[in-house]
């Protein structure tokens, strides 16, 4: 089976909830919010999060970035850090022509 890959951009401080499953450092009505932005913009499609962005040439993580648009990327202020993450999902099959 096929893979396909994308990246995403969402909060930086989910970063931990989203990769790990730990979510000790945030507040439950963060925890919900974060829930309903994943169940909203990604599952639907069939996206998951697998790991954040990482660097080309070194493999470490890439740096969280400052947004006045962070409303746009789930967060629920007007300004905050981002952070791109890799998302996947099953390829979908092709229908397969009949001659």
């Amino acid at each position: 089976m096929a893979i396909e890959t994308d990246t995403v951009t969402l909060p930086a401080y989910w970063a931990c909830a989203l990769v790990n499953g730990d979510v000790s450092g945030m507040e439950d009505s963060e925890i919900a919010a974060m829930e309903r932005h994943i169940a909203t913009v990604l599952e639907p499609f069939g996206w998951h999060v697998s790991d954040v962005a990482r660097d080309a040439e070194t493999g470490e993580p890439c740096e969280p970035y400052f947004t006045w648009q962070f409303a746009l990327y789930g967060g629920d202020a007007q300004g905050g850090d981002v952070l791109d993450y890799v998302v996947f999902r099953d390829k979908p099959k092709r229908a397969r022509r009949k001659a």
